[in-house]
């Protein structure tokens, strides 16, 4: 009975597939039960929490991989937004997502965010902001570099975490505060 009211809870359908944001999602196969036929305890998986080794894999990810990965969840999810907004001629578009996925435009995110991070979250940032990279924005100062870098080392680290949920909370946050300050700029 109890495995039955945490399935419910969590919202799980089944061994195969869970509920999230009102949408059946089909369970990964690392994220399945083990059976009792493949010799292997079975360890049920939580959608959005990674097991022991998983954890413990992630840790020997440099920042910078994070930072790669991370880049383009970010680029993803903005231009989702814009895309929803409304149908747009694809250079409009272009647009913009340039100015949401800037280096300078994810430096003042990163500025607005960081107050509002967890402090394993803000320790994650930490690390790819000060991670060292071969390579600067060319329309951003280093310091905007590193921190955009940071932000994407965050979104990355998420991603791998299965923590979607938080991803879509922090840039939603990200596109409240950049749309406030473009109505206050409009008003200058």
């Amino acid at each position: 009975m109890e495995e039955g009211r945490l399935k419910a809870e969590l919202g799980l359908l089944s061994e195969t597939s869970f509920q999230e944001g009102g949408e059946t999602i089909e369970t990964p196969p690392f994220l399945k039960a083990s059976s009792p036929e493949d010799g292997k305890e079975s360890s049920r998986q939580v959608p959005g929490l990674l097991s022991e080794e998983e954890e413990e894999k992630l840790k020997t990810y440099s920042p910078l991989t994070f930072a790669f990965l991370g880049d383009a969840v970010y680029s993803l999810y903005m231009r989702e937004h814009i895309v929803k907004q409304e149908n747009r001629p694809a250079k409009k578009l272009h647009r913009l997502t340039v100015g949401l996925v800037s280096a300078e435009a994810q430096a003042r995110a990163a500025d607005f965010l960081y107050p509002l991070l967890s402090e394993e979250e803000q320790e994650i940032y930490r690390r790819g902001q000060n991670a060292k990279t071969n390579s600067t924005a060319k329309n951003a100062s280093l310091k905007e570099y590193h921190k955009a870098t940071g932000l994407e080392c965050l979104m990355g680290w998420l991603y791998l975490r299965k923590e979607n949920e938080r991803i879509r909370e922090l840039l939603g946050k990200i596109i409240e505060e950049t749309l406030v300050r473009n109505e206050n700029e409009r008003k200058k």
